[in-house]
């Protein structure tokens, strides 16, 4: 009975140890999938800045484009006088 009672001592005080040792698995399972996120996050990241620097290089490009298809301005002509000159009407500009 004394065996008994001893074992069952040393079986309670080895339960720890074995449950860390069981719950390992776990931990490295949490562990990856910290990794996994903090991967997505970065990468979820770099695409950010990905598009916004493809956004601003778009827009340089838009903008080089309108300046070299601006129209000249048309210059505009000077109000007409109109002229009565003996009964003739003449258009000066």
């Amino acid at each position: 009975m004394k065996k008994f009672i001893i074992i069952v001592i040393m079986l309670f005080a080895g339960m720890p140890g074995l449950c860390n040792y069981f719950d390992m698995g776990s931990s490295n399972l949490h562990y990856m999938q910290s990794l996994q996120q903090q991967r997505f996050r970065m990468e979820e990241y770099n695409d950010f800045k990905d598009f916004k620097q493809q956004k601003q290089e778009r827009l340089k490009k838009d903008e080089e484009y309108v300046k070299r298809r601006q129209v000249p301005a048309v210059q505009t002509r000077t109000e007409a006088k109109f002229i009565n000159d003996n009964g003739q009407i003449k258009i000066e500009y």
